[in-house]
């Protein structure tokens, strides 16, 4: 597959380092309601932002997987 940048490839797909993930959903849940909330994250890829979504119930899926 064609690359287009340093971890980003012509499918447009971009792979977050896990210190980014981390601040990005601690900046996020200040956002949310303190319960009955279900996050849905259609690009999970490997799963980084997931265990930062633990406390949450949430639904993860790859719309476009590797392989």
């Amino acid at each position: 597959m064609k690359k287009t940048g340093k971890n980003r490839t012509i499918t447009d797909k971009f792979y977050t380092c896990r210190t980014i993930a981390k601040k990005c959903v601690e900046d996020f849940k200040s956002f949310l309601p303190k319960e009955n909330i279900l996050l849905i994250e259609p690009s999970a890829g490997k799963g980084v932002f997931l265990p930062f979504l633990v406390p949450y119930s949430f639904l993860a899926f790859d719309i476009e997987p590797a392989g």
